[in-house]
């Protein structure tokens, strides 16, 4: 008999040291001259209690907030990710501390979207406002233009739905004003400005925006982008990053959240991110909104965590619930950061966006059958572990794995024993099966790990 045990695939994660130097090329962004694919995450920790209109307008990222945020650098790392959005930042105030810990001296940095509001009210044919403008954001570049954990910079959010902006031309000629400047001030960066899911202005605009490296558009149209990439493909030859979309984690018809830790939306999330592959000759990559719970946005007030939102006849329950968002729920915690828990998105992301674990598995046989025992990571339960069986070393067939993403089970029909004991964050599994000398001497055997399929 041959008994085969196989250790699957490890894989090291990106990383860059000295400058970082992110350009465009073929509808592509680049990181010293190497393709980067943006796996982003939008990035809000207003705590429970607290406004994103109030002090500090969304700026954690100086070093009177590090405290709050250290967990979720971590996190975020965790998931694979490799780009942040912030949405604030205060001019001359001191962001390096936070720059540095988010770069990680290059080692699975998470590089980060400089973006700040920008008032759509505002006269875009009077120049002294406009130049306002622009010298906050030439101000911001200048101080972080040679940081190696800047990706670049996003100037407002959705500002050309507001106040009629979209068929406004001096609108347009403003934010290629803006844009050139930062160009100007930092030509190793990247520029844009977010904007909503209006294709047919950016198909008219185009050619007025020279100086944005890439579109940033906010998709929310329905559990499927659509026709949005082939649309897109017709209405500019930039590429296009979507600086936001996801699904929210309330089912707004049950009003509760959606069961079993919100999976629906992490399936969700997950055919939007390999659409989003599937468009690579145009889309440079996407950011996942949001990394929290807000619990500021809607009706009820910051302290209180309620339904209700957008309507959106595109959704399954018609609605946009904007304080359900999250990729982590948050619990009150005093006066401690708050207490975060991962949904059922984190652990896909887990699966979706990192290199296959490193994987050992111990396989004894004796009279009594055969034995097979590992450890992974609790928070690894998203990536498929099998037991497989062949014959001829092509054909394999699954006797246990964990499809339902949480612990290992038999195949039905197959008669194992299965233990999982968690300690300490590893899960430590034993597999027995005492029939295994009864499938006959032309058996083969592998347990592994692998990515979703």
């Amino acid at each position: 008999m041959k008994l085969i045990a196989y250790l699957l695939l490890l894989a090291s994660g990106l990383s860059v040291s000295g400058a970082s130097v992110f350009t465009v090329e073929d509808k592509k962004i680049l990181l010293n001259g190497e393709t980067f694919r943006v796996k982003g995450i939008c990035y809000s920790p207003n705590q429970i209690g607290q406004s994103g209109t109030l002090t500090p307008f969304g700026d954690f990222f100086t070093g009177l907030f590090l405290a709050t945020t250290a967990q979720d650098n971590e996190n975020m790392r965790r998931m694979g990710a490799n780009v942040q959005r912030g949405y604030g930042w205060t001019v001359g105030s001191s962001h390096t501390a936070y720059l540095d810990r988010s770069y990680n001296d290059g080692v699975n940095p998470i590089y980060v979207f400089i973006n700040r509001w920008i008032d759509p009210s505002t006269d875009w044919d009077n120049a002294a406002a406009v130049n306002a403008i622009v010298s906050d954001w030439v101000a911001i570049a200048e101080e972080t233009k040679d940081h190696p954990g800047v990706i670049g910079y996003l100037f407002g959010n959705e500002a050309n739905i507001q106040s009629g902006n979209n068929t406004k031309a001096s609108f347009w000629r403003a934010m290629e004003t803006i844009g050139a400047a930062i160009k100007e001030a930092a030509p190793d960066k990247l520029v844009s400005f977010p904007i909503t899911d209006s294709l047919s202005s950016v198909q008219i605009v185009d050619e007025l925006v020279p100086s944005i490296d890439f579109w940033s558009i906010q998709v929310y149209r329905s559990t499927t982008f659509g026709t949005f990439f082939d649309e897109y493909k017709l209405a500019s030859d930039k590429p296009v990053v979507l600086t936001e979309f996801g699904y929210d984690a309330f089912d707004n018809d049950a009003l509760s959240e959606y069961p079993d830790n919100a999976s629906f939306t992490a399936d969700v999330v997950e055919d939007m991110l390999n659409e989003i592959e599937a468009n690579r000759d145009v889309c440079a990559g996407g950011m996942i909104f949001s990394y929290r719970d807000e619990w500021w946005k809607a009706q009820g007030g910051p302290s209180a965590h309620d339904n209700g939102g957008i309507t959106a006849p595109g959704m399954p329950d018609g609605l946009l619930n904007e304080e359900w968002w999250g990729i982590f729920s948050a619990e009150d915690n005093g006066f401690l950061p708050d207490t975060l828990n991962p949904r059922a998105l984190y652990y896909r992301l887990v699966s979706l966006w990192n290199p296959v674990p490193e994987f050992d598995a111990e396989v004894t046989l004796d009279e009594s059958g055969l034995t097979i025992e590992y450890e992974r990571d609790e928070e690894d339960r998203d990536f498929r572990y099998e037991v497989q069986i062949s014959s001829d070393l092509n054909d394999w067939t699954a006797i246990a794995d964990n499809s339902n993403s949480t612990a290992l089970e038999a195949v039905e029909g197959e008669n194992l024993t299965i233990t999982e004991t968690l300690n300490e964050g590893l899960v430590s599994v034993r597999i027995e099966d005492p029939g295994f000398l009864a499938r006959g001497s032309g058996t083969f055997l592998r347990a592994g790990v692998g990515g979703r399929e």
